[in-house]
């Protein structure tokens, strides 16, 4: 109704209320310890992830050797932070993290579910838009049954740990996010709306479920000393996952809709399928074609689930390694 920009803007009076709770409400103690930050290693890192989700980021939308030039200076800032880290007296993340197999596990797990999960919140609601020619708004509203699923099972997340381990409780998380991407896998391009709702039912119960237990056994796995670095790593992989798998589906998508382009020898252009998923836009494309044009973009979007299942199905049978390979340790820990 107004503009994109508002998509930004809405947060700002949010950020305020926000932060006038937390300096209101928020008493801590202080612990003041003296050490020396390490400017070197935050400016090396932050370089290198920005040069390479850039890189990323522009994955279909200029030459790849942009993509591989920039992955290339990320990597060697990467590298030169890990040398730099050795001498660091306070390295802002100590080599000592990755040395932990368990905490690499849960990095590993929470990167999985993360990249194969974002799929859901990316595209049902172009799903809805494009195939089924909802507004943005009704698009947009398909994420609610995800919201409550994700809320409700966090809130129970607590009890379930008191009575399954947490290979169990993540395996159905798992599960759960899996059974949304099949969902979407088996359905045809004219699936109702309320199949959707479905799918994004089960997808918030798998993430709502993972995060809870996972950033707990994050925290488990971590020594104390190192319990905010580790905490602080796992946003940034799942972040990082994000971000990474985002781009890939933006590609197989790209990719799947021009090869289906090509086959309608003319008859469909890209042009005319920007304009399939707006739905005043789509009101002049030809009549006659915008069946067409439905299945090219629903054969985009259901590369795209089957991918993300392919990602879930890989973290769940980690997560089963992961289990039987140190079920020792996880058992003494839990």
């Amino acid at each position: 109704s107004l503009s994109w920009h508002w998509i930004f803007y809405i947060n700002i009076p949010l950020g305020v209320v926000t932060i006038l709770i937390v300096q209101r409400f928020y008493q801590t103690q202080s612990n003041k310890v003296t050490s020396q930050f390490d400017y070197a290693g935050a400016v090396l890192m932050t370089g290198g992830l920005a040069l390479i989700l850039l890189g990323i980021q522009l994955i279909g939308m200029a030459p790849l050797l942009w993509t591989v030039i920039l992955v290339g200076l990320g990597g060697v800032c990467l590298l030169a932070m890990k040398r730099v880290e050795r001498a660091a007296v306070d390295p802002i993340v100590p080599g000592r993290i990755f040395k932990n197999k368990l905490l690499l596990a849960d990095f590993i797990l929470f990167s999985l579910a993360w990249g194969g999960g974002i799929a859901i919140a990316n595209y049902v609601p172009t799903w809805a838009q494009g195939l089924l020619a909802t507004t943005a708004l009704i698009g947009g509203l398909t994420q609610i049954p995800n919201a409550l699923s994700n809320m409700g099972i966090a809130q129970v997340s607590p009890y379930l740990q008191t009575r399954y381990q947490a290979g169990t409780l993540i395996f159905w998380g798992l599960f759960a996010t899996l059974v949304s991407l099949v969902v979407l896998v088996v359905s045809g391009f004219a699936a109702p709306f309320w199949v959707l709702l479905i799918a994004c039912f089960f997808s918030g119960l798998g993430s709502g479920l993972i995060f809870v237990i996972l950033q707990v056994k994050v925290q488990q796995d971590a020594p104390p000393a190192d319990m905010a670095i580790a905490t602080s790593l796992s946003y940034l992989v799942r972040i990082l996952a994000q971000t990474f798998m985002s781009s890939l589906y933006g590609v197989i998508m790209n990719v799947m809709m021009f090869r289906e382009v090509q086959a309608t020898h003319g008859r469909v252009t890209m042009a005319m399928m920007n304009k399939i998923s707006d739905v005043q836009a789509s009101r002049t494309l030809p009549p006659a074609l915008v069946p067409t044009m439905r299945r090219i973009l629903h054969s985009g979007l259901h590369a795209i689930m089957v991918v993300a299942s392919l990602v879930i199905l890989l973290g769940i049978g980690y997560n089963w390694w992961v289990s039987r390979h140190y079920q020792s340790q996880v058992t003494e820990q839990e």
